[in-house]
């Protein structure tokens, strides 16, 4: 015997989903005399199916234009972090060392303080730019998912002492910003 899933059209033009389920009816010496066809009315399951399909599909649509929105704003904060602080810390620092450096008959104390503060500010850029990284990496955007995904390791090597491998096979096609920047997550 078999089954299959099939679709009718009933006399007055509806469709009709049934499952066929059929048996060969055999005699003693097997050889088929008969076959017995019962056909179950599948409508209502087929129809729940099909809603399930189209919600799961309206899911994944949501799901990735939240993560698009989300991926915006990661990189437009970063972006800012990068171009308003990162930028004003920077020139602190260089003001500071030019300011450091005409001090030539400062006390001691004082050129000390001058080069905490500078080392303070480093330290602040040296995070800010670690923040930016971790938000939205730059390479993600300008080189693409491979070296992106190497930053990151080399990255968690060095921060977290996790020993990484990348084995990246040469050729990867490219792919849509989307598409990099789940897989990035991911």
């Amino acid at each position: 015997g078999y089954t299959l899933e099939k679709r009718l059209i009933t006399r007055d033009g509806d469709a009709l989903w049934v499952l066929a389920m059929t048996t060969l009816i055999r005699d003693a010496d097997d050889v088929p005399q008969y076959a017995v066809q019962v056909l179950e009315n599948i409508s209502a399951r087929k129809d729940a199916e099909r809603i399930h399909a189209e919600y799961q599909e309206k899911l994944r649509a949501a799901t990735l234009n939240a993560t698009l929105a989300e991926e915006r704003e990661r990189r437009h904060i970063a972006q800012n972090l990068h171009d308003h602080i990162g930028q004003s810390l920077a020139i602190s620092r260089l003001l500071l060392g030019r300011l450091a450096a005409s001090l030539t008959d400062a006390v001691p104390e004082q050129q000390a303080q001058v080069d905490e503060v500078r080392m303070m500010l480093g330290e602040m850029l040296d995070y800010s730019r670690t923040l930016t990284c971790e938000l939205s990496p730059p390479v993600l955007h300008e080189l693409g998912l491979i070296p992106a995904v190497k930053w990151l390791a080399t990255h968690c090597t060095e921060r977290y002492r996790l020993p990484t491998t990348i084995d990246a096979a040469a050729g990867v096609p490219a792919l849509a910003p989307e598409i990099r920047v789940i897989l990035y997550h991911i």
